[in-house]
């Protein structure tokens, strides 16, 4: 007995391979572009991050790096007046300078400084140093006061490491 031969089993066969071809070259073309920006990225990324990082600190001509221009001064401890009664306050200060000399010259020039911020600061009240604005309006008032005293073009910033009402 024959069995007769169906003509759309054999079409049907044939079929999925015409559709092979068109999903075979999107999967090279995604191939090939994902390919090309992996290696485009590859070369925008360092080798080394930290030289990057140490190039990009030493770009400017004449810069010197950060911990060489940092003058850290000793903590503050006054009394603010506060709600009817006075309260403590503890605050730490670095004095960031535009040169290492600046720097040596600010330390040589502590006391002085040390006076100025504790006058300063004693003449606050708690409601002055409140939130975000009041922290900011006293690092611009102990800049000028610290500029006074050294001169404004040595100081880049005052930065307040440590600040603690009690």
């Amino acid at each position: 007995m024959t069995t007769p031969t169906n003509d759309n089993s054999a079409t049907a066969a044939s079929a999925p391979r015409r559709n092979v071809a068109p999903m075979l070259a999107v999967g090279l073309t995604a191939l090939v572009i994902g390919a090309g920006g992996s290696w485009m990225l590859a070369r925008r990324m360092p080798a080394d991050p930290a030289a990057e990082a140490r190039a990009d600190e030493t770009s400017a001509p004449h810069e010197a790096p950060l911990a060489e221009r940092i003058a850290d001064l000793d903590p503050f401890v006054v009394n603010v007046e506060g709600e009817g009664f006075k309260r403590f306050l503890k605050t730490r200060l670095q004095i960031e300078t535009a040169t290492p000399e600046d720097r040596r010259m600010i330390e040589s020039r502590v006391p002085q400084i040390r006076d100025a911020v504790i006058v300063l600061l004693a003449s606050k009240r708690l409601d002055d140093l409140d939130g975000f604005e009041g922290k900011a309006v006293l690092k611009n008032e102990l800049a000028e006061r610290i500029g006074d005293l050294v001169g404004p073009e040595r100081i880049r910033s005052v930065l307040i490491t440590e600040f603690v009402i009690q």
